[in-house]
């Protein structure tokens, strides 16, 4: 079979016409005025698809996720800061979250901290947030050591108190003995 062959009015340029044709419009008017002023117009627009050095794709952002050794850092960090805060002893290991305590809480809460975007997102702040926690301990920790200190100096020049923590309105005498 024959292949039929129709001619269009005004057939569509070629690429290599339309990037002519655009270099041509481009510097058509402008360039006698370009010219006359001593400016160099550049080069022509050759209709390509670089559109330059902005038109670079930026490589995609790490993904943020937390990581189980910072979400037991700041565990660790919390059972020490409620330890200072609230242990009946303070020599104890109340409230401080054992090796066991953390091999279980961890990893679970590692998991569930990831799963939601606003929990992921906060990761980012995730050493901000150990170093917030790590000097909060450090802090609360420092002024209760700080408290029982000036409390022994106050002791120490006072001398002890009496048991009710009411002072007597006159001295006490010296106590009789049988010893002269």
């Amino acid at each position: 079979m024959a292949e039929k062959k129709t001619s269009s009015p005004s057939p569509s340029p070629s690429p290599d016409d339309a990037a002519a044709s655009s270099a041509a419009s481009s510097t058509g008017s402008t360039d006698g005025l370009a010219s006359a002023l001593g400016l160099d117009a550049g080069p022509a627009f050759d209709g390509g698809d670089d559109a330059g050095p902005l038109a670079l794709e930026e490589p995609p952002a790490p993904e943020i996720r937390w990581q189980l050794s910072t979400v037991k850092g700041l565990l660790t960090a919390q059972g020490m800061a409620t330890h200072s805060l609230i242990a009946v002893d303070k020599d104890s290991e109340e409230w401080i979250h054992t090796q066991a305590d953390l091999n279980a809480i961890a990893p679970p809460l590692t998991n569930i901290l990831n799963r939601y975007d606003v929990t992921r997102a906060a990761s980012a702040a995730g050493d901000e947030l150990a170093l917030i926690m790590g000097l909060a301990g450090y802090a609360t920790r420092s002024i209760r050591e700080r408290q029982q200190a000036l409390a022994a100096l106050r002791e120490e020049e006072d001398g002890p108190q009496p048991i009710t923590g009411i002072q007597p309105d006159h001295p006490q005498e010296q106590p009789w003995t049988t010893e002269q």
